[in-house]
């Protein structure tokens, strides 16, 4: 079974059907007799085994997902997964609890990064200690020489399990939780896939702060599954909890140890250039603790910005604020700089562009409208999305002389508020909480914004290096 991408767009005409999805979007134009097959896809059920093709076609490019099945397990069992935990911690019933939660598989690996209090004995685990902290990717290699198995499965300390929902007795929670882990393993039956990624929310609770966490997580990749690479809709997924093939880290020399932030990021990057795939798995929902302070949120972010430069170094293009075309480049400053008249000229152009391009698609057109007019439309939004976050310095001069920007700005930040206020996800993975209101809300992803890009500075600068504060344009 298969779940279409939210980019899914669906167009029937006399000569068969066009299809516009995946990421990046591609154009898949189909005979009439696989109107039943798309109808299939659209409804989620089984599809015909004789179109076997045009499933590997609509799934490499991301346009449908497949959806873990209970009838058809994957390649292993939880009994061929390590589970590793890295852990730096103050309090080590943390640790205790995630290890207690966690269902039968074939060892657990605490990696005990110099915590203040040395970790004791944990049942059903073993620990290795460094005498000195050497951070997350350090340890997680460290780990990795402990591992016998054909898979691993990282876990942060702080993480929380599944625990499965409506179950009546403990035989039927731990089938749950069983159920929910193997929805991972589900995925690593195509021996191309080295990394599959479940969703991680913030912990809820009753504070501003915890509140906050629960719609604004850096480690939320949100309700839709996805394949992970750079310039698509899901760039990469946390460590916080992640599947790996072992044969892929041995592969790959396992993580970066010089980067103390984004080593997750640059090893699903580095997988992915190695012809590697890195599937999401939302289905499958594991909960990490917010920041305890808005200091520590603050600090966390600045943090994760920093890394920005050191990626970019390594993976040239990827980590640029925002990637577009040139047109819409064109047709973007040309509406801030007070001629939406031309802007719009120009965006006209090229629709009619493309629309030659597709001359012998049918109904090119409505085809060329919905592909170059939504374009511009993304581009105009994360040029916005930039301004406010890893561009906000620029942003501050500019609103201080220009009463236009001010504007522009202004209708944004309360646009992005409201459609947030309107859209909160409410997908049945999220547990109750009260959501923060609209003006805190505004405030702290105003200091969100600004704490990232803060860091995206400070990183370029420590780095001598400026790309990862330019846009790309294709």
């Amino acid at each position: 079974m298969y779940r279409i991408d939210p980019t899914w767009w669906r167009h029937s005409h006399a000569l068969g059907e066009t299809v516009i999805a995946g990421s990046p979007v591609r154009i898949f134009r189909f005979s009439p007799s696989a109107a039943t097959f798309l109808d299939q896809l659209e409804a989620g059920g089984d599809v015909d085994s004789t179109t076997s093709s045009l499933q590997v076609r609509l799934v490499e490019a991301g346009a449908i997902h497949p959806i873990p099945d209970d009838d058809m397990p994957g390649p292993a069992t939880l009994e061929d997964v390590t589970v590793v935990i890295p852990a730096h911690v103050h309090d080590v019933n943390t640790v205790r609890n995630l290890v207690a939660s966690l269902p039968m598989v074939a060892d657990i690996v605490v990696v005990d990064d110099a915590s203040p209090n040395p970790l004791e004995a944990i049942p059903r685990a073993r620990i290795v200690r460094n005498d000195i902290a050497l951070g997350p990717a350090a340890a997680r290699n460290i780990a990795l020489k402990e591992v016998r198995t054909e898979f691993v499965l990282f876990l942060d300390h702080d993480i929380t399990c599944p625990t499965g929902t409506g179950a009546s007795t403990s035989e039927t929670l731990t089938s749950q939780i069983v159920t929910s882990w193997n929805s991972l393993l589900f995925h690593m039956r195509d021996c191309r896939t080295a990394i599959v990624a479940p969703r991680v929310l913030s912990r809820p609770g009753p504070t501003s702060l915890e509140r906050f966490e629960v719609d604004n997580s850096p480690l939320d990749m949100g309700p839709h599954p996805a394949r992970v690479a750079p310039g698509s809709r899901l760039t990469y997924v946390p460590t916080a909890a992640l599947l790996i093939r072992m044969q892929s880290l041995r592969d790959l020399d396992g993580f970066d140890e010089t980067l103390r932030y984004g080593e997750d990021v640059d090893f699903v990057w580095r997988a992915q250039a190695a012809g590697l795939i890195c599937r999401y798995e939302p289905t499958v929902v594991v909960f990490h603790e917010p920041r305890p302070k808005w200091s520590s949120l603050l600090r966390q972010r600045f943090h994760y910005g920093t890394a920005a430069a050191n990626l970019e170094a390594r993976h040239p293009g990827v980590t640029r604020p925002i990637r577009m075309n040139t047109w819409s480049a064109v047709v973007l400053s040309l509406a801030i700089s007070g001629h939406p008249i031309v802007a719009t000229g120009v965006a006209a152009s090229t629709v009619a562009r493309l629309a030659q391009r597709l001359h012998d698609v049918p109904d090119r057109w409505l085809l060329a409208w919905r592909i170059a007019g939504r374009g511009h439309l993304f581009a105009a939004r994360m040029t916005l999305e930039a301004a406010c976050r890893t561009w906000w310095p620029i942003t501050l001069v500019s609103c201080a002389v220009s009463r236009r920007f001010r504007r522009l700005i202004g209708i944004y930040v309360l646009a992005r508020s409201l459609d947030a206020s309107l859209h909160r996800s409410d997908d049945g993975s999220r547990p109750d909480s009260e959501a923060l209101d609209i003006v805190r809300s505004t405030f702290a992803k105003f200091g969100d914004d600004i704490a990232y890009g803060t860091g995206v500075w400070a990183g370029a600068m420590s780095n001598k290096k400026s790309d990862c504060l330019r846009p790309r344009f294709d």
